[in-house]
């Protein structure tokens, strides 16, 4: 039982990117990904430590992604 629930669980997946894409578009792609990871994690039995670790993670990459687009999401121009 111990094996079967480390087994599930969801850490992030690799993005792929398009260079010619809006920043708003990746800003979105990035999101769905880090949301996708916590509602996936989230979802394991709340016992399994390793499964919650990883929706912090993705918790975490999201915060990140708001940071890096920041300018994006309150209209500030670029430093």
């Amino acid at each position: 039982m111990l094996v079967e629930r480390q087994q599930r669980v969801f850490n992030a997946e690799p993005l792929h990117l398009d260079k010619n894409a809006r920043p708003s578009e990746t800003l979105q792609t990035i999101a769905a990904s880090c949301l996708r990871q916590f509602r996936l994690n989230v979802l394991i039995d709340r016992r399994n430590g390793e499964a919650l670790h990883q929706a912090r993670v993705a918790l975490r990459r999201l915060r990140s992604a708001f940071t890096l687009f920041k300018a994006l999401l309150t209209g500030e121009e670029p430093h």
